[in-house]
């Protein structure tokens, strides 16, 4: 064990998850975070040794986890206490271990059939229209976010998320709101059109940057379409400022966007002959 109590972990399959890889000698950066904010979240206002001692990490690690990742970006504080320095969790740092320790939870949850399908096709589709997909959102730092689907194009990001179980829906929602938080990414979390209680819980935690979206278990290849379209859409909202912006009835020049309602971009993947697919774009 790693010296503290294990009720500091929101989940006690994060705690076995933890365990489990220690005992295997790997730990990712993951681990390794939630092993720092562990430590803090039990014995408090702790010095550089006590973490080092507790969270098993070298002088090297210390410094590229919590000098370098975790005080920069506000999940500890450093404070001088007398004559020496002490690191402090911080509100923003419970939190994130909160959510670190349900991204691990992930791991263990099982998912009919028609979720798992959804999935494979959508990165199949998205990956022809020449979009980059991967399972991973780069939060910076090295740190990788695992998601069910981002999808990037000039250095945009969408991440599309699938919950058909409740305890899926709920890990699904801690992983959309890291991915909206630290990655700056719009989220959506697709859901099957039959769980009416599902959809419900998505919706009341729903924000501007994270959305629900619906699928039917039963017709799986038109809820991709439907899906990949909405991904496009918000792909291109964000783009508005790097894409091409082409000259309409609608729009005269890039400065009275703010007042134009429909724009056509271009640049956003491929068309079914290969060539570069304009769209036009409802700016709500």
């Amino acid at each position: 064990m790693l010296g503290v109590n294990s009720d500091v972990l929101s989940s006690d399959l994060g705690e076995e998850i933890l365990v489990q890889n220690r005992a295997a000698g790997r730990r990712d950066r993951i681990d390794i975070i939630l092993s720092i904010l562990r430590v803090l979240g039990d014995n408090g206002p702790s010095s550089k040794t006590s973490i080092m001692r507790f969270a098993e990490l070298n002088s090297k690690s210390f410094e590229e986890y919590v000098e370098g990742l975790l005080v920069p970006r506000g999940f500890v504080e450093k404070r001088k206490l007398r004559d020496r320095y002490v690191y402090v969790l911080t509100p923003s740092g419970k939190m994130l271990h909160t959510l670190l320790s349900i991204v691990r939870d992930l791991l263990y949850i099982e998912e009919p059939k028609d979720a798992k399908m959804l999935r494979e096709l959508l990165i199949s589709k998205l990956q022809l229209r020449g979009f980059m997909v991967s399972s991973y959102l780069n939060l910076g730092d090295g740190l990788m976010l695992p998601v069910d689907i981002a999808v990037s194009h000039n250095g945009s990001t969408v991440v599309v998320n699938v919950a058909a179980t409740r305890s899926s829906a709920l890990c699904r929602l801690a992983l959309s709101a890291l991915a909206a938080t630290l990655g700056g990414a719009n989220a959506f979390i697709a859901v099957p059109a039959t769980a009416d209680e599902i959809y419900e819980l998505v919706s009341k935690i729903s924000t501007p940057t994270i959305k629900p979206l619906v699928y039917e278990p039963s017709s799986i290849e038109r809820s991709v379409e439907e899906i990949v379209s909405v991904v496009e859409d918000s792909l291109a909202k964000s783009f508005i400022s790097n894409v091409a912006v082409k000259k309409t009835m609608h729009v005269t020049n890039v400065a009275n966007l703010a007042s134009r309602d429909t724009i056509l971009v271009e640049g956003l993947g491929k068309d079914k002959r290969g060539n570069n697919d304009v769209r036009r774009v409802t700016i709500s």
